[in-house]
């Protein structure tokens, strides 16, 4: 049998939780409860949400004038410098269709915002268009429309269509951009919309949260929107209390997109077993470990592309899992404000790191603006992370730092380079511990 590819001072023991969980005490101690996380989300939702792009959808206006939703579309835009597609270099009659295919000439004075469901997980795209653009001819993992991926049973905002009627440009609680119109769902009224995706989840009694990395809904010939359907990490699903009780399995409701594009709600029966939890888990230290190693050795993709994550969504739908709103993007997270341990590692020596580290909290996040990790502990001199990660450089004594391609979620410790030479140490500006 072959053995599993592991990074020098990785051992297999070092790729299951419970490894780093019997290092350390006190791990099933809860960090916050329920209402203090609600505060949380509250706060930096209230005092920094527009920097870290969390939004209160509620507090949204019925509509929209044009000035304020063209400066919303036009905020994301293509760098001038030279792009690929397709190995070859981007021609102006391509970045031409793609920005004409935004609308923004059919843009209304005043438009009545629409309210909708992702009804399948999708791709929030920077303009509504599926070319992969790429900053290499032949790096074309990293496609620079890719902004993030949209949950299934996510509300959202719906203001505008693109001109071949294939996009919508969306607002949902942690980012704007285009998602194919067959993914969303409407709703008939903002009162119906209210009732479907927010009310149920004030009571923890009232929803699921699915705690698996993936599971599958039962096969179901009779209703085929829903049959085999894929659910992930971090997705909420209401209660059905309108149908008979079976036996142990929830009955959830799932939105599905009608041929008129209309809302409809589907029962669904979740095995108890499935990997789902009725209402949020308790946020403790263990349950932190114990939700990432699901995902270890899953393919890694930009921007939650591939039907996959990122280094940032691990974090972000991690902690969905507790109840926290946290923000998508690696740079977002040196915003987040209160119960927060902050450490700006810029200004610290190596030494000084290595001493916090040996202190801190596994389950922390930490990164630098382009890649975030979750912290897991030390063992002697290293310091080990788990994350989603493209590439990396390895440098065996007295070598040439080597470029390894993982594109995958692993565990490695924080002696492995970038590009430039240093060491991901040396690279680190933040620490966020939430508790």
């Amino acid at each position: 049998m072959t053995d599993v590819a592991l990074l020098p001072g990785t051992t297999n023991e070092m790729l299951e939780a419970e490894y780093w969980l019997n290092r350390i005490a006190d791990t099933d101690r809860v960090l916050m409860n329920e209402n203090m996380i609600l505060q949380f989300n509250h706060k930096n939702v209230k005092e920094a949400g527009e920097q870290m792009k969390r939004y209160n959808l509620l507090e949204f206006g019925e509509s929209i004038d044009r000035e304020d939703l063209v400066s919303m579309i036009s905020a994301m835009d293509l760098p001038d410098e030279t792009l690929y597609c397709g190995g070859r270099e981007l021609e102006d009659s391509i970045r031409i269709e793609i920005s004409d295919n935004r609308n923004l000439s059919g843009v209304p004075f005043n438009t009545p915002v629409r309210y909708g469901v992702c009804t399948r997980r999708s791709s929030i795209r920077m303009f509504p268009s599926y070319r992969n653009i790429n900053e290499a001819p032949d790096d074309i993992d990293t496609d620079i429309l890719q902004c993030s991926a949209i949950l299934i049973n996510e509300p959202v905002l719906v203001l505008l269509e693109s001109s071949d009627r294939h996009f919508l440009f969306i607002r949902c609680s942690y980012y704007d951009g285009w998602v194919s119109t067959e993914a969303i769902a409407f709703c008939k009224e903002r009162s119906m919309w209210i009732d479907l995706f927010y009310t149920p989840y004030k009571t923890m009694d009232d929803f699921i949260v699915v705690t698996a990395n993936r599971i599958c809904l039962p096969y179901h010939q009779e209703q085929p929107d829903i049959s085999l359907l894929e659910l992930t990490m971090g997705m909420r699903f209401a209660i059905d209390r309108s149908v008979k009780n079976i036996w142990n399995n929830y009955v959830v409701r799932i939105p599905v997109r009608s041929q008129n594009g209309d809302l409809k709600m589907e029962s669904a029966s979740i095995p108890v077993s499935s990997g789902i939890h009725r209402g949020y888990i308790s946020y403790t230290t263990s349950n932190v470990l114990k939700l990432a190693f699901q995902t270890l050795g899953e393919p890694y993709g930009w921007g939650g592309s591939a039907d996959t994550r990122d280094c940032s969504s691990l974090a972000m739908e991690l902690y969905r899992c507790f109840g926290f709103q946290l923000p998508r993007d690696s740079w977002s997270f040196a915003y987040l404000r209160g119960c927060v341990s902050y450490t700006d590692f810029r200004d610290m020596t190596i030494k000084d790191r290595e001493d916090l580290f040996r202190k801190l909290r596994p389950g922390a996040i930490i990164g630098w603006p382009g890649h975030t990790m979750l912290y897991i502990g030390h063992v002697e001199e290293r310091f080990y992370v788990i994350n989603y990660v493209g590439h990396f450089s390895v440098r065996k004594q007295g070598a040439v730092p080597k470029r390894l391609k993982v594109n995958m979620c692993m565990v490695n410790d924080l002696n492995v380079e970038r590009d430039n030479g240093l060491t991901w140490l040396e690279t680190l500006q933040y620490v966020k511990s939430i508790e």
